[in-house]
């Protein structure tokens, strides 16, 4: 059985197995196709925790130095595998715009272990008040005040809901009815237009530019269409990741102010920008008008199913919470509890950095391979832009697929078909680099083919 010799330099436990793993490797100490020791009985060798062992392992994995098979044991890669991985393989997603896992999964493991020994956890096996335990509510207007730079909220304007769609289409339930107009940009969240169909809401789509909806557009659209609720997401768009600066929300505001306009303002990616370069969520600047939403689902993990909305007011928050408890009875609470102790622990604040400092390198991969250069902020975001015409989208879409790359359908975030278009890549999904080493080298083929075959981009 390997025994790694590990240091006492006072590094991680599971740096220091993953380390001596990568050196065996290297030094041909361990083989391609060699079985490494069960995850228990090297802990018990080591004298550390399974989950220590665990930690080290799935790194190994990530990084395409070994191979897992339920059932059968981890395994070192052979050299075919990790080098073809970069030419074939199974099919890689980049259409899902969800956070990096290894860190939950490692984490929130953890976590759960604490949650079971909370005083809270026979509570929360019941149904509990509609919009959230108080403590709760004021542990999201901490946390959105920690990652987004929320202003305080009084927690009694918080309801906390069955994850940030949820919160959207209970937002929109208060404030619209079946045929109202919706406000949103010409290429907006498709979860928005999945909303505006169901409830029978139509959507008015607003011009964009390089740093997002244009106010004397949404003017133009607000009069000529009468529509007096806007959604907008300010920070990180999706799908463009572009980001308002604060003259820019200013005038937005000044608009929305003018026409008696609501925004709801969608915040879910902020928790990935450097609070000292962002500017202030609309929220701050004008909360009397504007019903904020957000969730963890995008920063910590979508399985939590935590969202919330702050509304502009304790009586709007409690028509709110009228809706919740007419379609869910009350919101759920068992991931909320895990979210709880992730965030009081600190554990929240650790995946977060990891996730933030994998999307960024991932991200800076994924322009260098389309040769973008990210605007303001755009470094920071979970997702990529690449505007470009439906055809040449349509083509490089199909020419990725037969590379095993799934990229965001082209449809899916457009309103009006005659406006612009683009592809959405989303850099979190991939769990093992390898995998996503792969998809980049498959774009840099497919844009770097001859002129006659090659993207043309609008950029």
């Amino acid at each position: 059985m390997w025994i790694p010799d590990l240091p006492t330099d006072g590094s991680p436990l599971f740096h220091q197995i993953l380390a001596a793993l990568e050196r065996a490797i290297r030094d041909g100490g361990l083989k391609a196709g060699e079985r490494l020791p069960p995850q228990r009985a090297l802990a018990r060798t080591l004298g550390v925790s399974v989950g220590t062992v665990t930690r080290a392992y799935e790194e190994a994995d990530r990084r395409g130095l070994t191979l897992g098979h339920v059932g059968r044991g981890t395994y070192i890669a052979h050299a075919q595998e990790t080098d073809s991985a970069r030419l074939a393989g199974p099919l890689v997603d980049l259409s899902m715009n969800v956070p990096p896992m290894v860190a939950a999964e490692r984490v929130l493991m953890e976590a759960w272990g604490k949650v079971r020994r909370r005083s809270q956890f026979a509570k929360v096996l019941n149904y509990g008040p509609v919009e959230g335990l108080p403590e709760q509510r004021q542990l999201m207007s901490a946390w959105l005040t920690h990652t987004a730079g929320v202003d305080a909220i009084d927690p009694t304007r918080i309801v906390i809901t069955n994850g940030a769609q949820g919160a959207m289409d209970l937002a929109f339930s208060t404030l619209c009815k079946a045929g109202d107009v919706i406000l949103v940009e010409e290429l907006t969240f498709s979860g928005m237009k999945a909303i505006a169909q169901y409830r029978g809401y139509s959507l008015a789509p607003v011009a964009m530019d390089d740093e997002g909806i244009v106010p004397d557009a949404l003017l133009a659209v607000a009069q000529a269409t009468g529509a007096r609720v806007l959604y907008t997401m300010p920070t990180l768009q999706n799908p463009t990741a572009r980001t308002l600066t604060l003259t820019r929300r200013q005038e937005l505001i000044k608009v929305a102010r003018q026409l008696a306009i609501t925004i709801v303002e969608d915040d879910v990616y902020a928790a990935y920008v450097d609070r000292q370069d962002a500017p202030p969520p609309l929220v701050n600047l004008a909360p009397d008008i504007t019903y904020y939403v957000s969730g963890l689902s995008k920063s910590l993990a979508p399985g939590l199913r935590t969202g919330f909305v702050a509304a502009p007011s304790t009586e709007a928050a409690a028509r709110v919470a009228v809706g919740l408890r007419l379609c869910a009875h009350s919101t759920q609470t068992m991931g909320l509890l895990i979210a709880q102790q992730a965030i009081e622990d600190g554990s929240a604040e650790q995946i977060l950095k990891e996730n933030r400092k994998l999307l960024r390198t991932r991200g800076s991969a994924i322009r260098t391979a389309l040769n973008l250069r990210p605007g303001p902020l755009e470094s920071m975001s979970p997702h990529v832009w690449l505007p470009a015409t439906q055809a040449d989208a349509t083509r490089l879409e199909a020419q990725l697929l037969s590379e095993n790359v799934r990229i965001t359908d082209i449809s899916a975030p457009v309103v009006d078909s005659s406006r612009g278009c683009g592809l959405r890549f989303c850099v979190g999904a991939p769990r093992r680099d390898a995998d996503f080493e792969r998809a980049v080298g498959a774009i840099q083929r497919v844009v770097n083919q001859p002129p006659d075959l090659s993207l043309r981009a609008a950029i």
